[in-house]
């Protein structure tokens, strides 16, 4: 796995006081990929810490019921972290599909 690209992700997100788009094609791998209800729901998981693991994105049944992208929000009181889900459509379960996300801090803040 090559930490190159993740670095300098990481280093524009930095730069962009946390601002980022992203975007990725996905398809299922054949049958093993689909759901019993006949679904593809891909999974994926970003961090903003590895150690103790803190998601601050994520994508996937795991995250949400329905498979919704679940972003960690700044705002709240800081005693627990809170999340905003987004609902996305269910991915073909056939072809590829594109996913994109643009996040920008400053719509997300909350004052005070």
């Amino acid at each position: 796995f090559d930490l190159d690209p993740v670095r300098k992700f990481t280093q524009e997100v930095k730069q962009s006081n946390g601002d980022f788009s992203i975007g990725f094609w996905v398809r299922p791998l054949g049958q093993q990929s689909i759901l019993r209800n006949g679904a593809f729901v891909p999974h994926l998981q970003f961090f903003s810490s590895l150690s103790p693991p803190k998601h601050n994105l994520a994508l996937g049944l795991w995250a949400n019921p329905e498979g919704e992208w679940r972003i960690f929000s700044s705002c709240g009181t800081g005693e627990r972290d809170l999340f905003e889900n987004v609902e996305v459509s269910y991915a073909s379960t056939t072809e590829w599909t594109f996913i994109a996300l643009t996040r920008k801090n400053a719509t997300a803040t909350t004052p005070g």
